[in-house]
């Protein structure tokens, strides 16, 4: 197939295999040689042909040129208004040539000839011979091949031709036209994989730079995930997860809530517990979105690992708020209304440990002996 318009030529645009088994029911028929040419001169068609032709004129190189000179500028030359352009070519044979044109472009002619429309002239072909070094009796003897035309039977042959030219014609444009609309499609799809390669490597180098896990489900089967989330689930490359159902890395007890979530299109982040590939649970945020990707419907859903953030919480116990305190005993009031030690308080509301000391102050109060001695050890 060829995708470069300027380099189409007649031979792209026919089907040369059928118009050569056309071409050989005609010549065998009629007796008349036929060639179909582009404008170049390259014969692509040939049939009937005479021995005079292919065995001298075209076998010697000045008779050759004369050959080429007749199939391409005495061809080219129409008469306004004429269907066909019957002349005498260099070598002395009559040919008639009839322009093959695709669309209102001239592309190749088809040709009929290597014929005389009189009986030969004896002593021009004998110089011939002579001057081209061609064997004179073999020369003559090919010669005496040639048929001779009557114009009548020329008209009825370049009728057929003429017809046929608008058949080769019709076929040429419409593989033109199919060659342009190829043309254009190979285009847009060289365009569109351009840029979805490029959409696809940013979406990459995005995916890989994330510090969060980030996964594309198609009916909840994965299709693509970064290494983050390869990572988080205990896996070393994210090829490895493709292909798995996503809720088999959901901890068992939270399946039907991500699965009733995913079928609902839930795009509001959630909490629930992943599950490694060890079956070990640990705390996610969900984040997930359904959208249309090349006609398909995938969900894309972006996953934290919660777990550092479930450790701090568990340590970060604030007691917040106004609380009641005995000006006298310093006890402290709980939201039942009863009064507590603070370090009973503490210790219920907090998950620090208290250890019971003795200050200074309280010791040189309650004890002033051991006071006195703790003083004195000091200095």
């Amino acid at each position: 197939m060829v995708s470069n318009l300027a380099s189409i030529t007649l031979r792209d645009l026919v089907d040369i295999s059928a118009f050569q088994k056309l071409a050989d029911s005609f010549s065998r028929l009629t007796g008349i040689a036929t060639a179909i040419l582009d404008l170049q001169g390259e014969i692509l068609v040939a049939s009937g042909w005479q021995k005079i032709c292919t065995e001298f004129h075209r076998k010697n190189k000045v008779a050759a040129s004369r050959c080429l000179e007749s199939d391409t500028i005495l061809a080219g030359k129409l008469p306004q208004g004429e269907r066909y352009n019957l002349y005498k070519c260099k070598n002395g044979l009559v040919d008639v040539a009839v322009p093959i044109n695709i669309g209102n472009v001239h592309v190749g002619n088809l040709f009929l000839g290597q014929f005389l429309l009189e009986s030969p002239d004896m002593d021009l072909f004998a110089s011939q011979a002579e001057a081209f070094g061609f064997n004179k009796d073999l020369y003559l003897e090919a010669l005496s091949k040639v048929p001779v035309l009557s114009i009548e039977r020329i008209d009825h042959a370049v009728e057929f031709l003429t017809n046929l030219t608008v058949i080769i014609g019709n076929t040429g444009l419409d593989r033109k036209r199919l060659f342009e609309s190829n043309n254009q499609l190979e285009q847009q799809v060289q365009q569109r994989t351009a840029e979805l390669t490029y959409s696809n490597e940013r979406l990459r180098v995005l995916s890989e730079a994330s510090l969060e896990g980030i996964i594309l489900t198609e009916n909840g089967v994965i299709i693509e995930a970064n290494e983050k989330v390869a990572t988080l689930l205990g896996f070393q490359r994210p090829i490895e997860i493709v292909g798995i159902p996503v809720t088999n890395f959901i901890a068992p007890e939270e399946r039907a809530n991500v699965e009733g979530k995913i079928r609902s299109g839930y795009d509001q982040p959630y909490q629930s517990l992943g599950l490694t590939k060890d079956g070990v649970a640990f705390p996610i945020e969900i984040h997930g979105e359904t959208f249309s990707c090349q006609g398909r419907q995938v969900r894309g859903t972006v996953i934290r690992d919660l777990t550092e953030q479930k450790e701090a919480e568990k340590e970060i116990h604030t007691l917040r708020g106004i609380l009641p305190l005995c000006s006298f005993c310093k006890k402290i009031r709980d939201d039942e209304g009863y009064w507590e030690q603070v370090d009973v308080y503490i210790h219920k509301h907090t998950e620090a440990d208290i250890s019971h000391s003795v200050c200074p102050e309280c010791m040189k109060a309650h004890y002033p002996k051991e006071y006195k001695k703790f003083d004195l050890d000091k200095e």
